[in-house]
Parts: C-alpha cells; sequence; structure tokens
C-alpha cells in the first residue's frame, strides 16, 4: 500500500477574512458544498458547477458557481448566481476573483509518471496542478486532494456522478482505456457494487455515523472491501482522477461481459462484494474463456456439494483450477492448510487433476524477497502437497506503466511427484494454460495493494510509504 501524505490546506475561504467582505455583524466567511460536472451543449465544452455558501455571524448567503476549464489547465468563471440576494457590503467583483482562485486550488491535482525506464524500475515524477501532455503516456496517478473536506454525502448520486465524470471531467482517464471500454464495464460493475454497499463499508467505517461522506478518513485495513469502496467513493466526490485501482476495476468489469451467459458465472459475482479475492477468479476465467481454454465454472468435485472454481481443457485434458489469494507475509503455514482443506473436499481419486493456483498480494517492501523465499520453500522437497493436488502455481498480478488490462506473470509451477493423477498432467499443457499474458513492461508496476491512498493530514511535505 502506498500512502501519499500532504500539507492539509483547506478547499474554502472559512476562517479567512477577505478586504470587502466584511457585514455590519462580523466577517463574511464562504465555502464550497459540491461540485459537478456537467456539458455546455451550446459550445460542446465541459463546466463545472460549484455549490457554496457566503455566511456572516447571523446570515448565510447561497451561490452557484459555473466554472470551464481552459486548455492551460485554468479555470475560467462563466457566472456567479446568487440563489439568495447577496448581502449588500459585497464587492462581488472582487469575490468572483476570489472565488475562482479558490476554486482553481481546489481542482489542483497530485500527479505522478515514469520517467526513465531502469532495471526493473523507473524514475518517478511528481507534480502539482496538472500532468504535463507528454508524461500522459505513463500517467498513472492524479488526486485532486484539496477536494476531501466537501460534505458530500448523496450515496443515491453515486454512479450518476461517476457517470458525468467519465463523460465530462477532462482529468479523470482509466490509464490505458478509452472511453468507450470504460463505460461498457462501468454498467456491469454499478449492478455489483451498487451505492448502498458502497455507502455501507464507509458507514462501517466513518466516525460519521449513519451519515458517512464520500471524502471520510477510510483506511485500507479496515476493511477487505476497501477496494473497491474507497475508490468508488472518492471518484464519485471528483477526487480520484487516474489510479492504478480502476485499472483493476475495468478488468473486472470487462471480464463481467466477457463471462455473459456463461453457466454458472452469476455466482461469481455474487461473490465479489463478500470475498475480494474473487476478482482473480473472475478475470482469470474470462481470459482462459477468451482463448477458448474454459469449460466450466465451479464444477463439482464429485465429493458431496463442493466444487472448484475452474475446469480447464487443453488438448485432450482437462484440469480442475482452484484460485486463491495469499500475501506473501507468512503464507507457508495458510497454503497448507488451504491445500489441506481443499484436499478434504475432493473424492478419494480426483476425476481431473486438481491445479492450486496461488496468487500473491503484495503487502509492503520486501515482497520480492519473501515472494522468492516462499517459492524456494514449496518448490522444496520438505513441503508436504497432499496427494489429491496435483500441482501449484505461483503468480501475480499487476498494473504496469502503459496501464490497460491486468497482467498476469507466473513465478513458479511446482508439480506434486506423489500426486494420484500425476499421469494425467502434460507440464507443456500447464505452461500454456499459464503461460504470462503480457510480452513487454513499463515500470514501474503496481501489483495488488500498491493502490494509493490519500488523506488530509497536517505532515509538512509530500511522502510516498510502503
Amino acid at each position: 500500500m502506498t500512502k501519499l501524505k500532504r500539507n492539509k490546506k483547506c478547499f474554502c475561504g472559512s476562517g479567512n477574512k477577505y478586504k470587502n467582505c466584511h457585514g455590519r455583524n462580523g466577517n463574511a466567511k464562504f465555502f464550497f458544498t459540491d461540485i459537478k460536472f456537467h456539458c455546455d451543449h451550446n459550445i460542446r465544452k465541459s463546466e463545472v458547477f460549484v455549490s457554496g455558501e457566503l455566511s456572516t455571524e447571523s446570515s448565510r448567503y447561497l451561490f452557484s458557481l459555473f466554472t470551464t476549464q481552459l486548455d492551460d489547465g485554468n479555470w475560467k468563471m462563466k457566472k456567479l448566481i446568487w440563489i439568495s440576494t447577496p448581502p449588500p457590503f459585497l464587492d462581488q467583483k472582487e469575490f468572483s476573483r476570489t472565488l475562482i482562485n479558490k476554486f482553481y486550488t481546489l481542482m489542483k491535482t497530485i500527479n505522478m509518471w515514469a520517467g526513465k525506464q531502469l532495471s526493473g524500475s523507473a524514475e518517478m515524477l511528481v507534480n502539482e496542478i496538472r500532468t504535463p501532455d507528454e508524461a500522459l503516456a505513463t500517467n498513472t496517478v492524479s488526486f485532486r486532494s484539496n477536494l476531501l473536506n466537501l460534505p458530500v454525502n448523496q450515496w443515491n448520486e453515486m454512479w450518476d456522478r461517476i457517470d458525468r465524470r467519465i463523460h465530462f471531467d477532462s482529468d479523470f482517464r482509466v490509464h490505458g482505456f478509452s472511453q468507450t471500454e470504460v463505460l461498457i464495464a462501468i454498467k456491469s460493475l454499478m449492478n455489483v457494487f451498487p451505492s448502498d454497499w458502497v455507502r455501507a463499508r464507509y458507514r462501517e467505517n466513518s466516525k460519521n455515523g449513519d451519515k458517512p461522506k464520500f471524502g471520510d478518513p477510510f483506511q485500507p485495513e479496515a476493511s477487505r472491501s476497501w477496494f473497491p469502496a474507497y475508490h468508488l467513493a472518492r471518484t464519485a466526490l471528483g477526487a480520484i482522477c487516474v489510479d492504478p485501482g480502476w485499472n483493476y476495476l475495468i478488468e473486472m468489469g470487462l471480464s463481467i461481459k466477457e463471462l455473459d451467459g456463461f453457466k454458472e458465472s452469476d455466482k461469481l459475482l455474487q461473490q465479489l462484494t463478500n470475498n475480494p479475492g474473487t476478482q482473480h477468479h473472475l478475470c482469470l476465467a474470462a481470459e482462459l474463456h477468451s482463448r477458448g481454454l474454459l469449460v466450466g465454472l465451479e464444477p463439482q468435485t464429485g465429493s458431496g456439494n463442493a466444487t472448484n472454481d475452474l475446469l480447464v481443457k487443453k488438448n485432450k485434458n482437462c484440469y480442475a483450477i482452484e484460485v486463491k489469494e495469499f500475501t506473501s507475509k507468512k503464507p507457508k503455514n495458510t497454503l497448507l492448510k488451504e491445500l489441506n482443506d481443499k484436499s478434504n473436499k475432493l473424492p478419494k481419486v480426483p476425476e481431473n487433476p486438481v491445479l492450486f493456483h496461488v496468487v500473491l498480494r503484495e503487502k509492503g517492501r520486501l515482497d520480492a524477497k519473501k515472494e522468492k523465499g516462499f517459492i524456494d520453500e514449496v518448490s522444496s522437497g520438505n513441503f508436504n502437497i497432499p496427494q489429491k493436488i496435483s500441482a501449484i502455481i505461483i503468480g501475480t498480478r499487476f498494473v504496469d506503466s502503459n496501464g490497460g488490462r491486468v497482467k498476469r506473470e507466473t513465478k513458479k509451477i511446482i508439480l506434486n511427484s506423489k500426486s494420484i493423477n500425476k499421469n494425467q498432467i502434460d507440464m507443456n499443457d500447464l505452461k500454456e494454460i499459464f503461460n504470462n499474458n503480457y510480452s513487454n513492461v513499463c515500470y514501474p508496476c503496481y501489483g495488488i495493494g500498491t493502490f494509493f491512498h490519500f488523506e488530509n493530514n497536517s505532515e509538512k511535505e509530500l511522502k510516498a510509504e510502503s
């Protein structure tokens, strides 16, 4: 998990004094309450509708601000509309200038992109305000941190707000995907992750009780459903502009579309909100289906009501696949337990060889070293794989700096020499089934668990932590 912390900046005018904004009853203050993206069809250009409030010690005045973004990233005010009569002491010209300046601060993005490619890594470049055009090809993170304090909690509008950003916010994009692909995926995602589900995840972790806001603090370790609840809420708010987490979301959405109509695919969708690891099961199934290898989802093992995750066929050989997500933090004991649990749910002699696919999830900077140690240990003759399990396949999934669909890498295929079904296994079949789905990589890469987490913190500088 990568956390980016920055100075806490006031996104509004509250608490600040402005010349000619003084009334008889004290100093006037203003703050923004919401922003929404629209399109001005007359000029075919996107605009942002801003709601706000100006207040004195005794009165409050509501206003709406219409703005449009210029080609250089700056913002231009189109008009200011008062919902109620503005205070007579207000210098509206100066107030308008103050509003647009504050709005400009509100909409600035923190941006990260890849620089020079190194051996297994890359230089990382960071700026604020706007990603340079020449850096868009590897821009993997853009975030409006100053939006986090907006008091927005219209959860029933969550997906509509996301849809508006896809259409009308030029800063929002899913790196490596076209708008058409994003919209196709969104149709599936909104049915799997309805706004009520996201709100419930926030309500479980919010200090605001039954009225959580899109920008409420939400720590990754607080919930197994942090992804994608965090990403959906903060996108609806307007904060997330580019994030690797959205690549995983679009991968899920497109996989759902690709498996549409495949028998038992609906069971996978029901599991996504309860078991985040199901995304690996779903996405691998869609990939194998596109390659003509998938022949079954949730097939019976032959022992009671127990099932395997996938059934694939290569040449004339069928293989049952079980997919499990593991962290690289002490995975050995967990893997042994899972292998034995799986073995107990299989018949004495499985009809088809059972392949146990381990998807490693990142948990920190030392993952590469831990992964190697784990793989070496499982590969050793001292690791007791149950006889009913024919092979263990260890792999990872990640998004690289070119974006697009999630890449899958096979780290190791370990055959069980004591397997009951060893005569039914062809190593060439396994290599083909689990062949890496990419040829080139642009660093840095973002594995499962390396999504970016932004909060407003009173730190003196921008920091990146793993």
